[in-house]
């Protein structure tokens, strides 16, 4: 597992057996029987080189049995997730090891069960800061700009308020500053995401989901609810974009036609996008085909399956939008009213301006004094709308659904 920074300093992890000892080490310079897997009595260190390959430093990094699962970095900050469990034949002595004070989650779970959590090393190999997570697994790290996007199991943390997806699901996507801050949590049952050239993040996967998927302006706007040889309702594969403030849907669609579809893997490109999807039990060759090999026979049904790869090579429109850290607009898709909220507060010079996806101004609103506006949406036709909201120099915008 690597990973480099913008100078082109190299990070690695790897395992040391427990009998040595880093004397030189910026964090962690031991480690002890508690902390070894049992089946080869080693124990995980990070190391970092400069982009000649010359040793910078080295330093062990665990509390009992820990596992690292993602390196990524952020301004040239390592960042690292990962989970631990406790060695049964050893008490767990320091329960806060993988969080620093004031930490967004200084403790997680029983002291006797496993823990996740996320750290953040300075340049020189001394640790900036860490939190827990929640007890069970992590999917998934991501980096963009300042920002760092964990996608972990949902018994730690919960979704924060605006969060488009705030429903309970079995996992959490949380965004947080390069400092610890946490900038926002949403609910999800996948395991998988990506982000796209503005920081915005794919959702994807499977779902029997009949609402709640697509957009207005979706690819596919309503799944395909076939009965498979007795199976059930079948599988579509799906799409999402979450904007990056976490508070709005800016597109959604399904991908699926008859048979059983799943999207395994997402790649942003600057205009629109590329989708890897397992598809199977399909009547013919050529379904879902339009260049290329011919699907092969399914060994699960005896119909044709496979992966396909899609180019979705239109953008869609909701992409271009840009949202500010500090804005939030809630809630997406609205019936009755909008909010619109700016965590630092509006001011006079700000403005707020709604268009219709013909392109006509339906509402503006100036001189803004409060932190959060509240526009009734009732008398809106059904349809798509843009909120522009231009506050201290900056604009941003947002795409909203109406009902």
């Amino acid at each position: 597992m690597t990973t480099t920074d913008a100078l082109g300093n190299i990070y690695f992890i790897a395992y040391l057996p427990i009998t040595e000892t880093l004397p030189n080490a910026p964090f962690q310079t031991t480690a002890t029987a508690a902390e070894a897997f049992t089946f080869d009595f080693r124990a995980p260190i990070i190391t970092k080189l400069d982009s000649g390959g010359q040793l910078l430093w080295k330093t062990f990094f665990c509390n009992h049995r820990t596992s690292i699962s993602n390196i990524d970095v952020v301004n040239n900050q390592l960042v690292i997730v990962g989970s631990m469990n406790k060695n049964t034949s050893f008490e767990i002595t320091n329960p806060t090891f993988f969080s620093t004070p004031g930490a967004l989650l200084e403790n997680v779970g029983s002291l006797n069960g496993s823990k996740t959590f996320v750290n953040v090393f300075n340049t020189d190999g001394t640790r900036a800061w860490g939190t827990y997570l929640s007890t069970t697994f992590t999917y998934g790290l991501r980096t963009f700009g300042n920002a760092i996007y964990v996608l972990h199991h949902g018994n730690g943390l919960t979704a924060t308020e605006g969060a488009y997806f705030g429903t309970p699901k079995t996992n959490v996507l949380t965004k947080l500053s390069n400092t610890g801050t946490r900038l926002w949590s949403n609910y999800t049952d996948e395991q998988n995401f990506n982000l796209d050239l503005s920081g915005n993040v794919f959702l994807f996967g499977a779902t029997q989901q009949t609402t709640g998927i697509a957009t207005a302006d979706a690819y596919q706007v309503t799944k395909n609810p076939t009965n498979i040889n007795g199976l059930g309702i079948n599988f579509d594969g799906y799409h999402q974009i979450l904007s990056q403030n976490g508070t709005n849907l800016l597109y959604g669609t399904y991908y699926g036609l008859q048979g059983q579809d799943a999207t395994a893997m997402i790649i942003p490109r600057n205009t629109g996008y590329f989708s890897l999807t397992y598809i199977n039990n399909y009547p013919n060759p050529t379904d879902l085909i339009t260049q290329g090999n011919p699907l092969t026979t399914s060994e699960s049904y005896s119909n044709y399956g496979g992966f396909i790869i899609s180019l979705f090579d239109k953008t869609p429109l909701s992409t271009d939008t840009f949202q500010l850290e500090n804005v939030k607009v809630y809630p997406n898709p609205t019936v009755n009213y909008l909010v619109i909220e700016n965590l630092d507060g509006f001011s006079t010079n700000d403005t707020i301006e709604i268009y219709n996806m013909l392109g006509q101004k339906i509402q503006q609103q100036n001189n803004l004094s409060e932190t959060t506006l509240e526009i009734n949406t009732e008398n809106w036709s059904s349809g798509v709308y843009i909120v522009n909201v231009q506050s201290n120099g900056k604009v941003g915008s947002y795409k909203v659904v109406k009902k």
